[in-house]
């Protein structure tokens, strides 16, 4: 607890600078500071869910990961997570329409990618396509976007389409192989 001299210096070293009332406030503990307890609670909450998840179990990832998404929709990563690993627990509609909120050319690739297989596994397959040739568009060597997409113009009923993109596979792998 400060002092009565230091509070009164504080107060006149705040009123000739001319600092807003609102940081007097604060530092007399008139105005409560957010916690960042509870922030570090939330952050260490979501990293226990993502541990979870990755350790094969998402479905029990998945409550933590909607609470977050839903109570903070300012970090964008809480929502890409939550898409990922509802792809990886194979609610791949709810996937889907999470992403709806998104702009999806700023989300990272590997949020694509998983959202790219929910998209197929649910049967959006333009959603599906798209997503696989932005992931190529950022990788032309992604290999497992190309398969993707290969699968998903199959499942489209596009099936001259998907054999001609497995051979172009099939022959820029091999000569990429036999350079080195």
């Amino acid at each position: 607890m400060a002092t009565l001299k230091t509070m009164n210096y504080i107060i006149k070293t705040m009123y000739y600078k001319k600092i807003p009332v609102i940081f007097l406030a604060l530092a007399l503990g008139a105005i409560p500071c957010p916690s960042s307890a509870q922030e570090t609670d939330t952050e260490q909450n979501y990293r226990a869910a993502l541990e979870t998840a990755r350790a094969g179990q998402p479905q029990e990832a998945l409550p933590t990961l909607r609470a977050l998404a839903e109570q903070h929709p300012d970090k964008i990563n809480y929502l890409y997570d939550l898409i990922t690993v509802l792809s990886w627990a194979g609610q791949h509609q709810e996937a889907v329409q999470r992403a709806e909120k998104l702009d999806l050319s700023n989300a990272p690739s590997y949020v694509l990618d998983n959202l790219a297989k929910s998209a197929r596994s649910s049967g959006h397959y333009p959603l599906a396509e798209k997503l696989y040739r932005t992931l190529l568009g950022r990788d032309a060597k992604n290999w497992q976007a190309y398969v993707g997409l290969a699968f998903t113009l199959a499942d489209s009923q596009r099936i001259e389409e998907s054999i001609a993109l497995l051979n172009d596979i099939k022959d820029g792998f091999t000569a990429i192989d036999q350079d080195g």
